[in-house]
């Protein structure tokens, strides 16, 4: 059981933001992002653009109260391709925290979806062992997300259920890989400019 303080050491509140979208004008564009991945070998398209306004509220036992506004922009077509029996399937993602405009080229993201999908359709099967393997730094991310960030959670950790949770304070895997956890990009998805003992 957590009981908070009533004392505020720390106030800090950030004024809201608002997003303005022409729906209509998007609706347009999304139709003409949906075309540029046409193909005939592209048997279904989907571009989704997602801008979400959000509100988050910290609060801590040392007195900590922190209100933090922010704008998400996120998108992501998605193509899928089919030949010969073999469907292969892209999507390219990006998100970030401000506007549409904040995101790279959407049209380069679905000409990019649409080429990769495509391209999938000539990939060979990997061939079955251990092998030394080069990923992307995308992929990266995706196994430190998912196997370390997630287990690092605080709560998750207090209740038993980490995988990391007798391993405080000790090394994890080989001692060449260092995995860092600095979310000031700016715009950045996960970025933080509050934390509990400072605000922005």
């Amino acid at each position: 059981k957590t009981t908070l303080k009533k004392y505020k050491k720390q106030h800090f509140k950030e004024k809201k933001k608002k997003s303005k979208i022409d729906v209509n004008k998007w609706s347009k564009r999304l139709k003409q992002l949906e075309k540029l991945m046409k193909h005939k070998n592209i048997i279904s398209t989907r571009f989704v653009l997602l801008n979400k306004n959000t509100h988050q509220t910290f609060i801590n036992s040392k007195g900590s109260y922190i209100e933090q506004n922010d704008i998400y922009s996120y998108a992501g077509p998605r193509a899928v391709a089919k030949r010969r029996g073999i469907m292969q399937r892209w999507i390219e993602r990006e998100g970030k925290l401000g506007h549409f405009s904040t995101l790279k080229t959407l049209e380069k993201m679905a000409e990019i979806s649409k080429e990769k999908a495509l391209s999938l359709l000539d990939a060979k099967p990997c061939p079955k062992g251990t092998f030394p393997v080069v990923l992307d730094p995308e992929m990266v991310g995706v196994f430190c997300h998912e196997a370390i960030g997630h287990a690092s959670e605080a709560d998750i950790v207090a209740k038993g259920d980490s995988i990391l949770e007798k391993l405080v304070g000790k090394r994890l895997g080989n001692e060449k890989v260092t995995i860092a956890d600095l979310p000031y990009i700016k715009n950045g998805f996960g970025n933080i400019r509050n934390t509990d003992s400072k605000p922005e």
